[in-house]
């Protein structure tokens, strides 16, 4: 008999559980992370700044996009430099809610070199002017619609080498496109030298150029000028419709995996319910269908350029061809960039 109450008891402390990881949905967790976040977000803005936060769902303003420092694009949103401590731990935990430890730490050392940048620039000048507008106080959030579980709603964090969009809706989250660039990619002097950002992209790439037969080589080099900077700013350019490149079924497998190490270097800056998410439909859209394609220079601390492209994933590196320190980088899913369908060729 007592065997049986240890059975009946025991399942009834089963039972909750195994119905709770059935109907548990990691990435609804995130959404609703998200949605908390902005909340708690938003009740610690006075209302002029919940003036400059908020814009409509519909805002054509939502589909904006640009990576140029504050002093050459002007930015509508909330800057940080309009933010109390209190209000900046808000805004970072909203942040958080969306980014991996990887994304989150690579987003606050994009904003440190720009902020080392601005010291600089400030030290040439001496004195405040339009070209010291880099740093921290000039990194914007936008949100779109009101955050909720149940209705669209999107946000944009924004200012120089970060440009971050997610759009909410019932039916799931976009994540594209993300921008995250550096300028310098590695310090090579003062207190700081050898710290070095965005290693992953830039040596993995190297490698894999670096490991192609002449045959690859051949099919994998783009014609013509290496490009100055990304290609994809409206996500219909000439380049989108078709892939170019090496196939991925013509590489090796180690090659084929450095490929897919590169594609993650984007894609796990996202909290890895939405990572796993994106990972699982370039996977299902075919990896036979990814192309690489690269311009410039196999030197080790050379300029470069290459683009991932398949079904469901553009990504773009670009060293910039005057600027070999200099990295802008790029990813988006066409068909899903600010939550929209947008054409892509196969």
């Amino acid at each position: 008999m007592q065997k049986h109450y240890t059975a009946f008891f025991l399942l009834l402390f089963i039972l909750p559980f195994t119905s709770f990881s059935q109907s548990f949905d990691p990435v609804e967790k995130v959404k609703q992370d998200m949605v908390e976040a902005s909340h708690q977000l938003m009740r610690v803005l006075y209302s002029e700044q919940l003036e400059k936060l908020k814009h409509p769902f519909e805002d054509e303003e939502r589909k904006i996009w640009n990576n140029l420092p504050t002093h050459s694009f002007l930015r509508e949103g909330l800057p940080l430099g309009d933010l109390n401590a209190a209000q900046k731990m808000a805004l970072h935990a909203f942040l958080q809610s969306a980014l991996s430890e990887q994304g989150y730490l690579k987003v606050q050392n994009i904003i440190q070199q720009d902020q080392n940048r601005r010291m600089e620039v400030f030290e040439e000048y001496g004195f405040e002017t339009n070209m010291t507008m880099y740093g921290h106080d000039y990194y914007y959030l936008t949100l779109f619609g009101e955050p909720s579980m149940t209705s669209a709603w999107g946000w944009r964090f924004e200012g120089h080498h970060i440009s971050l969009h997610f759009t909410l809706t019932p039916e799931g989250i976009s994540v594209t496109p993300m921008f995250v660039g550096v300028d310098p990619r590695e310090v090579t002097e003062g207190p700081y030298a050898g710290y070095t950002f965005m290693h992953e992209e830039t040596c993995e790439g190297w490698r894999l150029i670096n490991s192609f037969t002449e045959e690859q080589n051949t099919a994998a080099l783009l014609d013509g000028k290496m490009p100055d900077d990304v290609l994809t700013r409206e996500g219909d350019e000439p380049h989108t419709q078709k892939a170019q490149g090496l196939a991925f079924s013509d590489m090796s497998a180690s090659q084929q995996d450095a490929v897919k190490t590169l594609i993650r270097a984007w894609v796990y800056n996202l909290a890895y319910p939405l990572a796993e998410q994106e990972m699982e439909e370039i996977m299902n859209a075919g990896l036979d269908k990814l192309h690489f394609a690269w311009a410039g220079d196999k030197g080790q601390h050379e300029a470069r350029y290459y683009r991932i492209q398949g079904p469901a994933c553009i990504i773009e590196y670009d060293n910039r061809s005057y600027e070999s320190w200099h990295i802008h980088s790029l990813w988006r899913n066409l068909s899903e960039d600010f939550g929209k369908e947008v054409v892509v060729g196969k």
